[in-house]
């Protein structure tokens, strides 16, 4: 059994009629060796998805954990899951450091394309700075 890895090929709206609730499904197309790839049929049976033109098996996520992923087996092997402990140190970094979320949001949405928006903008001084006075309004002593 090799490294399972996934790349994150698709994501959709999905709405559950009972509750109500609309969510988002991401799909990563998985690589794995053929030994992985048959112990993950085994456990998705007939929900085992493959990419049509790739072959690769797909895997399905309700919450977004990142553009490549690392994937494991349970100690069972009954289930396959996405390794996201990294995720759960940077939010325990977040916590403990409310800037360092901030600041991280930040680069996370520049690497998007969408500008640094999570940093704080600026405010505008709410009175004006006190100017130096010139020799002038000093008066006319000269200056030695």
């Amino acid at each position: 059994m090799g490294q399972i890895t996934g790349k994150l090929t698709n994501d959709y709206p999905k709405f559950n009629a009972k509750t109500g609730v609309r969510s988002r499904v991401y799909v990563y197309a998985l690589t794995m060796d053929d030994a992985d790839k048959e112990q993950y049929m085994g456990i998705q049976g007939a929900n085992y998805r493959e990419d049509e033109e790739t072959g690769q098996a797909l895997f399905f996520q309700n919450a977004y954990k990142g553009e490549a992923v690392v994937l494991n087996f349970s100690q069972k092997g009954d289930t396959l899951y996405i390794d996201d402990s990294m995720f759960d140190k940077i939010n325990d970094m977040c916590i403990a450091t409310p800037a360092m979320a901030g600041a991280m949001a930040g680069q996370f949405l520049a690497s998007l394309g969408m500008g640094n928006i999570a940093q704080p903008q600026a405010q505008a001084p709410t009175q004006a700075p006190a100017q130096a006075e010139t020799q002038e309004q000093m008066g006319d002593d000269e200056v030695a």
